[in-house]
């Protein structure tokens, strides 16, 4: 069986210079809600299946590349929710609310809406449903829980050429298993 990952488009939003925790949480909702910019999106042709987010830029990466057609939407697939690590008032970047938003994450900071371990059963919740398909797919997702993903199917025994670095947008990673 074949996985292909891919990270969805990029999103039609520019985040403000700086902002407090409220800020952050407010940018972090105009990020969601915001569309994609369609541009780069090579259209696919294929009757593998699709998996996507609950959220409306994997949604819309999906619709553009593969067309309206059956997709498996899943909250499984869903990006690492992040809040403000921090209640304290200060005004930060974008980056630092997002770097420091996922150390708070991985170690375990009570304040994240998801924990690693969470994050670890989902994306084996996720590849569980992946293998109940049994067929060659693409699933469409976040750079963040992308991450996690590659690291519990290669823990399954699945295997990739693709490296990890930074993710970027519409970038595909292939998975295979070995059976």
């Amino acid at each position: 069986m074949r996985i292909t990952i891919i990270r969805h488009a990029r999103v039609d939003f520019v985040f403000p210079k700086s902002f407090g925790p409220a800020g952050q949480i407010e940018a972090s909702r105009g990020y969601n809600e915001s569309p994609i910019d369609p541009s780069g999106i090579e259209r696919v042709e294929t009757d593998d299946a699709v998996f996507i987010s609950e959220l409306r830029r994997s949604r819309e990466t999906a619709l553009v590349m593969f067309g309206d057609r059956p997709m498996i939407c899943s909250e499984l697939f869903n990006e690492v929710p992040l809040v403000p690590f921090t209640s304290v008032n200060i005004r930060l970047p974008a980056l630092v609310w997002d770097v420091f938003g996922r150390i708070a994450w991985n170690f375990k900071n009570g304040n994240q809406p998801e924990q690693k371990a969470q994050t670890r059963a989902r994306a084996d919740r996720a590849i569980d449903r992946i293998e109940e398909v049994g067929r060659d797919c693409y699933v469409i997702t976040h750079a963040f829980y992308i991450r996690t993903l590659f690291r519990q199917l290669r823990k399954r025994g699945y295997t990739t050429a693709s490296r990890m670095g930074m993710i970027q947008n519409l970038e595909r990673f292939v998975f295979t298993d070995n059976q």
